[in-house]
């Protein structure tokens, strides 16, 4: 938004420069500040504005603010100890992890442990077996063929 530097500075205009810059018109843009400084002189309303804005910047300096704090309550404050909160544990962390895995693995143990520890081998049993499969995916003929093979092996 520009606004003409010839023309005179309007109520409306001033609240704006007043809002951006603050009361002291050293800080208003140069172009303006004349126009700025007659309409302060001749308008009651404009000085009520101004008024508002240097009571406004008065506050807000923090030279005129008072000391809050004492130079021994610095001191006090400074001497506390500063304690960083102790690490929360992210997501379920290392400690579950391994007791879930346990957790899995069991059943995976328990049969592997029975299989191998309570069953007695049957070779025999597993001989039939491979006996009874071959005759059913293989034919008879490749089956002698094969017997023949194994036979003559030394």
């Amino acid at each position: 938004m520009t606004h003409p530097t010839d023309s005179a500075v309007t109520l409306e205009r001033l609240a704006q420069l007043l809002d951006a810059y603050g009361g002291d018109s050293a800080r208003w843009p140069e172009p303006q500040r004349a126009s700025a400084l007659q309409l302060i002189a001749a308008s009651p309303e404009a000085q009520v504005l101004h008024r508002a804005a240097l009571d406004l910047d008065g506050a807000l300096d923090l030279s005129v603010m008072p000391e809050i704090a004492s130079s021994a309550l610095r001191a006090r404050v400074l001497e506390i100890p500063i304690k960083h909160p102790a690490a929360a544990p992210s997501g379920w962390g290392w400690n579950w992890n391994w007791k879930l895995a346990l957790f899995a693995l069991t059943p995976c143990v328990i049969g592997f442990l029975s299989g191998t520890l309570l069953m007695e081998p049957n070779v025999d049993a597993d001989d039939e077996a491979w006996d009874e499969l071959a005759q059913v995916v293989m034919p008879a003929q490749l089956t002698d063929d094969l017997y023949m093979l194994d036979e003559e092996s030394p």
